[in-house]
């Protein structure tokens, strides 16, 4: 794993290219289904072409199921794979134990253990798959995705969590990017955080100078919890919609936030002026995977067709000039502005998934103290 030591400085990068376009297909279907009074996380929505097809389904976060991340199967076999959606990887973990068995799953870095260690997931025979070459070295070799000589997981997407922040608001933050905003007096009442024990602990940690955030003694832990009880009253809200956060900076009311950087590609299409900071102590790197599922009884040629369009070159060029997302696929940056991708600091993954904290779960022993130490100090314990 990726630790907050020995990590490279990464200069906060001006403001001035044109904004990625988030989806405005999957943000028209959300905000319908909001003025429905649905909410995502709890729709198990399942898209099939026609009642006896035998085209495999998938299990993914919605968005993940946009046609431009799977084109080359739909040219392929005449219509898209099938999908149902969750909208967290604790809700999908336990569909799968409540025997939900789909084709393809997809985990998080953070989630691949202990869906392999359920029996939910298998290896994948990366020899069938021919964008397999073309991925970043460092992301394919990631443990546990790769472990014990076996390919459990393929990286699909990726990118860093950081700060974003309004480059007008704070322009004192533009030559000094630092995790230190976020505990800026100055700011007092607005800033932001994400309401995430793993995210907000793993921020506090890595400010705290910890070495290994997963696995954290008592008096680390401690350590963070002095951080984050000094935070709290700096803080407008801790949020968990990204549209709220989003509403806010845009009003001016959040000066910075942990965020994201399609959360700045958002912002940066109505015209505010905002960054995504890399920190000079590092950023938080997620990747998201796909995984094939014990069990699936969908055709095996077709779930290896899903996988290789899902990380093909133009299914990358979409995450990349549409959501501010990453891809493994090289070549992928070879159809992107490639000023774009550096402005984001996401043209590089193997120095990426060096200089970062990679997301993996905490230890059996630390996990349950930081849920609660994270919950009490929500709550002003």
């Amino acid at each position: 794993m990726h630790t907050s030591s020995n990590k490279t400085r990464v200069p906060s990068r001006d403001a001035g290219f044109p904004a990625p376009m988030w989806s405005s297909s999957r943000r028209r279907f959300l905000e319908t289904l909001a003025s429905a009074g649905i909410v995502t996380s709890t729709l198990p929505f399942v898209r099939r072409g026609h009642a006896a097809d035998d085209h495999p389904v998938v299990f993914t976060w919605d968005g993940y199921n946009e046609a431009a991340l799977h084109s080359p199967y739909t040219a392929k076999h005449g219509q898209s794979p099938n999908f149902s959606l969750f909208g967290g990887l604790d809700e999908a973990f336990a569909k799968h134990l409540s025997g939900f068995v789909p084709d393809i799953t997809t985990p998080g870095a953070e989630s691949i253990e202990r869906w392999r260690d359920a029996g939910i997931i298998v290896p994948t025979d990366t020899s069938r798959l021919s964008n397999w070459p073309d991925l970043f070295d460092g992301l394919k070799s990631q443990k546990p995705a790769f472990e014990d000589g076996k390919q459990w997981a393929v990286p699909f997407a990726w990118g860093g969590s950081a700060i974003v922040y309004r480059t007008d608001l704070a322009p004192e933050y533009a030559e000094n990017p630092t995790w230190d905003i976020l505990w800026d007096p100055k700011y007092e009442g607005r800033l932001a955080m994400r309401d995430d024990s793993t995210d907000s602990v793993v921020a506090a940690a890595i400010v705290a100078g910890v070495d290994d955030p997963f696995n954290m003694s008592d008096d680390d832990i401690a350590r963070v919890r002095e951080l984050l009880t000094e935070q709290r009253p700096l803080l407008r809200y801790y949020w968990s919609d990204p549209t709220s956060l989003e509403q806010s900076m845009a009003a001016g009311e959040v000066v910075a936030s942990y965020g994201w950087t399609s959360t700045m590609a958002i912002l940066r299409e109505q015209g505010i002026p905002v960054d995504f900071m890399v920190p000079a102590e590092g950023m938080i790197v997620w990747i998201d995977f796909l995984s094939l599922c014990a069990g699936g009884s969908g055709p095996e040629d077709k779930k290896y067709d899903i996988i290789d369009a899902m990380i093909s070159p133009e299914s990358g060029a979409f995450l990349l000039g549409e959501w501010a997302v990453a891809s493994p696929n090289r070549k992928a940056y070879e159809l992107v502005d490639m000023e774009m991708v550096r402005d984001l600091g996401l043209d590089n993954a193997d120095a990426i998934a060096d200089a970062g904290v990679l997301l993996i779960p905490f230890s059996i022993e630390s996990q349950p103290k930081v849920v609660n130490m994270f919950d009490e100090v929500k709550s002003g314990f």
